[in-house]
């Protein structure tokens, strides 16, 4: 199959919620993916079963652990303290396939907890630019942005979106 016929394959596959609002088109890709293999897939925000819980925290990490094998790095850790050491050269493909695949994982762990990623990634994107100074971001030595003083994180957000959603019928 070309790459046009799988595209208009899964335009038609659009999941409509009740709320009118459609979840971003990759994420419903991967809750059709969860549906078709028979993955729980809730339609209201909600803590999942313990063994998801592991299933989802095992996935993240083994696919993190990719992700760095093909930057080239060991990951270590001292005293809480990750400590990243180059040990051969990255290579490009296994790191345009870690990030594929981080980002199917993590999507697919937005459906398994019930929750639409994309207004929450935006509620995070739309807080991180206020992390500015003067235009100017603030940055640890190591490139990490850093918060400014008076910084608001978005918790109470957050807490306010999970609510409107676990309070909408389904």
């Amino acid at each position: 199959m070309n790459k046009n016929n799988s595209q208009r394959k899964y335009k038609c596959l659009y999941i409509t919620h009740t709320n009118n609002y459609r979840m971003d088109y990759n994420q419903e890709r991967v809750k059709i993916f969860m549906n078709t293999f028979e993955q729980e897939c809730p339609t209201k925000p909600t803590i999942a079963a313990e063994k998801i819980r592991i299933l989802r925290a095992k996935l993240i990490l083994e696919e993190t652990v990719e992700f760095i094998d093909a930057l080239g790095l060991r990951l270590s850790w001292k005293k809480n303290n990750v400590i990243l050491k180059q040990v051969k050269e990255p290579d490009l493909v296994k790191i345009a396939d870690a990030i594929a695949d981080l980002e199917v994982i993590n999507k697919g762990s937005a459906v398994a907890f019930g929750i639409d990623s994309e207004k929450f990634f935006n509620l995070v994107m739309d807080n991180n630019m206020t992390k500015l100074v003067n235009g100017k971001p603030l940055k640890r030595a190591d490139g990490k942005i850093l918060k400014p003083d008076g910084y608001k994180p978005v918790t109470e957000e957050i807490k306010k979106l999970l609510e409107k959603e676990m309070n909408q019928k389904s």
